[in-house]
């Protein structure tokens, strides 16, 4: 008998169906019964306050001539990708140039998205690669975005990233592949993946093409975690790249 086919809590699987969300509602309502009280209430109002208030220092990451900076508030639940340059960060009151409104987004796309991160490609930085989630699940899907018209690129890179696929280790390809190659995909599904779950394989995605045809850059035998950041980072060439093993996470 199959294991996987007689499992009597499979309709779990489905995390944003109704019998599995009310399920959870149903598990959660005795704890809620017992915690959430005047006290508790208050405590969450004196947490939102500080997580809202604009005194926070809008921590940045610098890329080329701006810093970026990633805000949630209260008028901005989901939060705004934004940029500065470094004068007007210095000053009392920056003026900040949004990028991507993540609340605005989520309206047009009927989603419930959720910010994830973005790779932008240098030296130019005319493009990202935007990732996001939909409720903020371990699953993501990244898209490709044209920096400089502020919108995402009808027919550009989107993939999807299943929760079982680790989250994806996605950013660009070396500024001269520009022009064919939208990015470096190391996570491509269950038909590439150890027995752990975990990537075995670092493909370039190139534009236009099939996610089967993708060349392969590196390819993990073993059975092994690939750190896979590990080897870009060093810039090594990619026949010169090492996949750094630790022990599986399963044991076979």
């Amino acid at each position: 008998m199959d294991p996987v086919a007689d499992d009597p809590y499979l309709w779990l699987e489905d995390i944003t169906g109704d019998d599995a969300l009310n399920w959870v509602r149903e598990h959660n309502a005795p704890t809620l019964g017992d915690l959430v009280d005047d006290r508790f209430e208050q405590m969450r109002s004196e947490a939102l306050e500080v997580l809202d208030t604009d005194s926070r220092i809008p921590y940045v990451r610098r890329r080329g001539d701006y810093l970026y900076n990633f805000w949630r508030d209260a008028t901005n639940p989901r939060g705004l990708w934004r940029r500065t340059t470094l004068e007007s960060y210095r000053s009392e009151e920056p003026a900040w140039d949004v990028i991507i409104d993540v609340d605005e987004v989520a309206r047009l796309d009927d989603e419930n998205w959720v910010w994830a991160g973005a790779e932008v490609i240098e030296p130019d930085y005319t493009l990202a690669l935007v990732e996001l989630s939909r409720g903020g699940a371990d699953a993501t899907v990244v898209r490709e975005f044209d920096m400089e018209k502020r919108e995402f690129v009808d027919g550009g890179f989107q993939r999807t990233f299943g929760v079982q696929q680790l989250g994806p280790l996605v950013h660009f390809a070396d500024r001269g592949f520009v022009d064919e190659m939208v990015g470096q995909a190391a996570h491509m599904g269950h038909q590439i993946a150890q027995h752990d779950g975990a990537p075995r394989v670092d493909q370039t995605a190139v534009r236009l093409q099939h996610p089967e045809t993708f060349p392969i850059r590196i390819e993990n035998h073993g059975d092994g975690f690939p750190e896979w950041r590990l080897a870009d980072e060093l810039e090594l060439p990619a026949e010169s790249l090492k996949v750094a093993q630790r022990e599986p996470l399963v044991k076979k």
